[in-house]
């Protein structure tokens, strides 16, 4: 696997894994 694709698959990794937090609160947050 190229460098390239390690940082660009970890950086859309952790974006996808923001999102899911922050929808977590969100949901907590409307409880």
């Amino acid at each position: 696997m190229s460098t390239l694709v390690k940082i660009t698959f970890s950086r859309k990794f952790r974006i996808f894994r923001e999102l899911a937090r922050f929808a977590k609160n969100g949901q907590n947050l409307r409880k």
